[in-house]
């Protein structure tokens, strides 16, 4: 078994050039929204949220309808879901496969 090496552009120059954090995190959301897992996840989360606050707004008491309870009802289909959306961005290589 043998190991290949790739000689990089970044090597050939002699001057080591990475990217820097604003281009790392704009590539890791795009990989997390291009993914059908990651975009339908996150249309989830949304529409779920949605849901929850109008469901709220439309038949929850009056004593509930404070900008407290909205918000802690709105904050729960994202704490329970967008972990998932984490695990399958670490989980998942930049390589779609084929179709």
């Amino acid at each position: 078994m043998s190991t290949a090496t790739v000689d990089t552009q970044f090597e050939r120059r002699g001057v080591e050039h990475r990217p820097g954090l604003a281009r790392l995190t704009a590539v890791e959301l795009r990989k997390m929204t291009d993914t059908r897992a990651g975009f339908w996840l996150l249309a989830g989360v949304v529409a779920l949220t949605a849901v929850a606050v109008v469901l709220l707004l439309i038949v929850g008491d009056e004593a509930d309808k404070t900008f407290e309870n909205v918000l802690a009802l709105a904050v729960q289909p994202a704490a329970m879901l967008l972990p998932i959306v984490g695990i399958l961005l670490v989980s998942r290589s930049g390589r779609s496969a084929p179709r």
